[in-house]
């Protein structure tokens, strides 16, 4: 065992200062607010670092006063690692610190913080899967989930999503649905090029795998990756599209200058749920966007 035990601080030794973090890790010390409000949370989204929008970031330290925070998938890019095809060499290392360093400010400056992945955020683990072309059983020898491993340093940040049960016995793993109360968080990796038709479609599909995914009765969708910004109200179900929190002019969003000229330009901002005993007020939840 305790030979187990060196490898594994050796291990966490050589990841950590491969990062350029000193080892131990030390938590530079918390900065929450003395009084917080459990019932107030604040959504960020599409962080994509290391290209997040400071503006955004820095404007949502006026709401330190929520006790929590929800990341709705894609707090890193990982440009190094997408199948697409790519102008410049990006540090894959440099990608790792910047959400490393990210995660530490969200521990520093909320009491609690929840992320759920979003479609960039195992970009790494598919690209191990597709190196070791189909031989499964050698991924036990690689980083499993770089997320968590990252996560793991911060005692109240937590890796959120939803687990099924397969008859088996084991376990599948969606990420990118995660439920709290009577609101549905996703990130769907779907666009329309209507706001309200991507939400349409996502509300028809968790309506049809409801049970299948284990959900609970809900009246509230969250959606984040589509870098937009809706709130609209459909029969008993309230639409959230939340804005994203990523530089526009940057390598990571280069794509939206390609010569296909499609799309529009991203909503970069914030939301606000309020959600007390597990229903959430419709009236004050809302998305803000940067003026």
């Amino acid at each position: 065992m305790k030979n187990l035990i060196n490898r594994y601080k050796d291990a966490d030794k050589q990841f950590l200062e491969s990062l350029g973090i000193e080892y131990p890790y030390k938590h530079p010390g918390y900065q929450w607010k003395d009084n917080t409000d459990k019932d107030k949370y604040l959504i960020l989204a599409d962080l994509h670092e290391p290209y997040a929008d400071d503006i955004t970031l820095r404007k949502s330290l006026e709401h330190k006063d929520a006790e929590t925070v929800i990341v709705v998938g894609d707090i890193g890019d990982y440009y190094s690692k997408s199948r697409f095809r790519k102008t410049r060499v990006v540090s894959f290392k440099e990608e790792l610190r910047s959400i490393f360093l990210r995660l530490q400010w969200l521990s520093v400056h909320f009491k609690r913080v929840k992320i759920i992945k979003g479609n960039h955020d195992n970009r790494p683990e598919k690209k191990i899967a597709e190196l070791f072309a189909g031989e499964i059983d050698l991924l036990i020898l690689t980083e499993r989930d770089v997320l968590a491993r990252l996560i793991s340093y911060f005692d109240n940040i937590e890796l959120v999503g939803t687990k099924i049960r397969t008859f088996d016995g084991d376990d599948i793993n969606v990420d990118h649905i995660w439920q709290m109360g009577d609101v549905i968080f996703t990130h769907g990796e779907l666009s329309r090029a209507q706001e309200t038709a991507t939400m349409e479609y996502i509300s028809k599909f968790l309506r049809l795998w409801k049970d299948e995914l284990g959900l609970k009765n809900y009246s509230v969708i969250i959606q984040a990756h589509n870098h937009g910004a809706l709130k609209s109200v459909k029969g008993t179900e309230l639409w959230l599209m939340t804005p994203c929190s990523m530089q526009t002019k940057s390598v990571g969003a280069e794509y939206v200058f390609s010569p296909k000229m499609i799309g529009k330009p991203p909503t970069r901002g914030y939301s606000l749920l309020y959600q007390s005993k597990g229903k959430t007020d419709w009236n004050k939840t809302n998305f803000y966007v940067n003026e």
